[in-house]
């Protein structure tokens, strides 16, 4: 409880009651800028502004605790907005995660985009410090020449690894980069780049989207190559098949003509409905690509983003579909139960980065071999891959334990063709 304001009136200090009006004249109203020096006031009009001051002060009591209770229960409710102290976690955008540290006043509706803002940042932040660690660990290739092969165009004429050299695996988990004789990186093992939250809600996101759409499995112009109808593992109770998820592509043969969306994003209303979903829902593997492409390649990171601007400035149908896809790369491949068989990425630049994830149930094996470095990889759920897919040939290995889904990110040679681009 506050306490009441009473005057003094036996000591002759603080207030003069000797006057009988109520209030100075006007006269000699006081001022901002020149206060009086005493304020002269009546017995009655003192207990007036005694009694004013008492119900002001606890109305202000009482206004305190009713706001403080409100913004106990807003916490409770939506978690705190506070973005002080952002720490690099497994993903910040757990509800545990989101509740700790000093609350923070924010209104209600800014809430959502705060946590998703700050989820993307920690999901960079974890994706540039994972490259970091990889660029400590390099593992040099001494018979690989990048030159060499990029001058034979990635023909498979260029010689593997020496037959009698012992096979490199990385399989424990940590990070590495795999480098040619010539200095140049080939080859990025990123052990669960996006932490188990994100890979999680991904996984939900792709099994969602993978039973309302159609997968189609082999046929198209590549049935004969990697998308050969075996090379999917049917059983029961998992998906199998491909989904296309372009944004501006040219189909086989038709380099020449106005790229366009993947077919399968516009067979049906359905179809389109379901991948604008997808791509959203996307979202923090979009940024977590970004990330690692610029950290890994910073000009060819660059270069992507100018051939997407240019692709914005042609195409208004892209540059709507943008304000749902952040990705700098021209698409994605979706491939739900594929062990994908050895082959180069034959449409994508000799020096061109494809970036690669893996989400799913299985916890055994579907490790990538890469036969040019005799180097076996770790490709578990979570895992991100970059490679130079058009000068090494990679292939996946069996794998066992449930569903695996498989997100191969490129962008195509007919696209920076098209705009009079180069891939640095």
């Amino acid at each position: 409880m506050a306490s009441t304001l009473t005057p003094n009136t036996s000591s002759g200090e603080g207030l003069d009651t000797s006057q009988s009006s109520g209030l100075p004249s006007s006269a000699a109203e006081p001022s901002i800028c020149n206060p009086p020096s005493e304020l002269h006031l009546s017995g009655s009009s003192l207990d007036l502004l005694a009694l004013a001051v008492n119900d002001l002060q606890q109305n202000l009591v009482n206004a305190v605790d009713s706001c403080d209770q409100e913004i106990s229960l807003k916490e409770q409710i939506f978690g705190s907005a506070n973005l002080d102290n952002d720490q690099l976690s497994d993903l910040s955008c757990s509800a545990e995660e989101e509740d700790q540290g000093p609350k923070r006043k924010r209104q209600r509706k800014d809430l959502p985009r705060t946590s998703k803002k700050r989820t993307i940042r920690n999901i960079q932040r974890r994706v540039r410090h994972i490259v970091k660690q990889a660029k400590e660990n390099p593992v040099t290739f001494p018979s690989f020449n990048f030159a060499m092969a990029v001058s034979n165009e990635g023909s498979t004429r260029h010689k593997n690894v020496d037959e009698e050299k012992m096979d490199t695996e990385w399989l424990d988990g940590n990070p590495h980069v795999a480098v040619s004789c010539d200095q140049v990186d080939l080859v990025y093992f990123l052990p669960n780049a996006l932490g188990n939250a994100v890979h999680d809600m991904l996984y939900e996101a792709l099994m969602r989207f993978g039973n309302a759409v159609p997968l189609t499995i082999g046929g198209g112009a590549d049935s004969e190559g990697r998308n050969v109808a075996d090379s999917y593992v049917q059983r029961k109770g998992e998906l199998a098949g491909l989904f296309k998820l372009v944004m501006c592509w040219h189909g086989i043969g038709n380099t020449n003509k106005e790229p366009v969306l993947s077919r399968d994003m516009i067979k049906s209303g359905t179809q389109f409905s379901q991948s604008m979903q997808l791509i959203e829902d996307l979202a923090f593997l979009s940024h977590g690509i970004n990330a690692a492409l610029q950290a890994v390649d910073p000009k060819q990171f660059e270069a992507l983003v100018c051939l997407r601007d240019a692709v914005h400035v042609k195409y208004p149908y892209a540059r709507a579909l943008a304000t749902l896809d952040p990705l700098v790369m021209e698409g994605r491949a979706i491939m739900f139960n594929r062990q994908t068989p050895c082959h180069l990425d034959r449409l994508d630049p000799l020096r061109g980065w494809a970036a690669m994830i893996t989400v799913g149930l299985f916890d055994k094996g579907g490790t990538l071999w890469i036969p040019r470095l005799r180097l076996r990889i770790r490709y578990l759920p979570g895992d991100v891959i970059l490679i130079r897919g058009r000068i090494l040939p990679h292939e996946v290995e069996a794998w066992s334990g449930g569903q695996r889904i498989s997100i191969a990110h490129f962008t195509h040679m007919s696209l920076w063709n098209f705009f009079g681009m180069t891939c640095p």
